[in-house]
This record gives C-alpha cells, structure tokens and sequence, in this order.
C-alpha cells in the first residue's frame, strides 16, 4: 500500500508533536530541513519552519536548504525560503552560490533566478573550478540543444557518429 500525501504528513505532525529533533544531521551534514527541501516537500518544509528549523544551516558541504531546493527546481520551496529569511548570499563549499545551483537545474525558472537575484544571491560568484552561474547556465543550454538534435537525428535518438 502507497503512503499518501495525507499520511505522510501526519507521520511528520506526529514527530514534531513528540518533539523530535529537528537539528539532527545524517552523514552528510543535511537536516530534516534539507531534506524536506531537496524533494519539494513544501508542507513538510513550512511544518519544520515553524517548529524553528534553521533556515539557513549547512551541510557537510555547506549547502543551505535554500541551495538544494534551487539543486532540485523547487520553485515553492524556494519562494517560501526566501520570504521566511533564507540567506540567499551563502556560498556552499567550492565557493558555488544558491545560483550556481540553479543554473545546472534544467527544470529552473527563469523566475526563480529573478527571486534568488532580487534576494542577493550573488551574479558574479565563481566556483572552484572559476566557473560563473551565467557559465553554468550556457553549458545547461548547450546540453538542452545537444539533446534536442539527438532527437530529431533519428526515431532512435542515436548520436549522429552512431549512425
């Protein structure tokens, strides 16, 4: 039997009504909080939140919930980050910001760029590897294009050196 939405959400009332901790971290430094962010769970998001989950802790690798929502296109998520006081200036480890983030997701908004710039997520940010959140986006569209062609080259999407 399929756990609903329904249920789910009463396993984690029940959880928070018996006080459960909400700053635990797994292995990998992410809270219930990350996690909750990280699948778009935007119910479970809001109920952490208000039990007083920090909005801004970090991982092992320094990511904030904010960061792993725009990982995974949580457009919801995010907003509600961001009005509840999300810091959006919090460079991960690599020095790669939440817009770093967001321009490899291929199912970010342009939107949602506007709200993490408009939040102060910074445009000129460099990662490690020197790359900018406006590289990262280039390469996602080239990736986009690359795949598009692939589809069209044949009903078997083979690589035209496949041919």
């Amino acid at each position: 039997m399929e756990t609903t939405k329904r249920d789910r959400d009463a396993t984690v009332d029940l959880f928070l009504e018996f006080s459960a901790d909400i700053t635990a971290k797994n292995r990998m430094g992410n809270t219930p909080l990350h996690l909750a962010s990280a699948c778009g769970d935007l119910s479970t998001v809001k109920k952490l939140c208000m039990a007083k989950a920090d909005i801004n802790s970090r991982s092992n690798k320094g990511r904030t919930p904010l960061f792993v929502a725009a990982e995974n296109g949580g457009r919801e998520v995010i907003a509600f980050l961001l009005n509840n006081k999300a810091d959006a200036s919090i460079l991960a480890d690599g020095d790669e910001g939440v817009l770093h983030a967001a321009a490899r997701c291929k199912r970010c908004h342009p939107h949602t760029i506007q709200w993490l710039l408009d939040a102060g997520a910074g445009v000129h940010a460099r990662s490690g590897d020197l790359k900018t959140p406006l590289m990262l986006a280039s390469e996602s569209v080239l990736d986009c294009l690359i795949e598009d062609l692939y589809s069209k080259v044949s009903p078997s999407s083979a690589a035209p050196w496949q041919m």
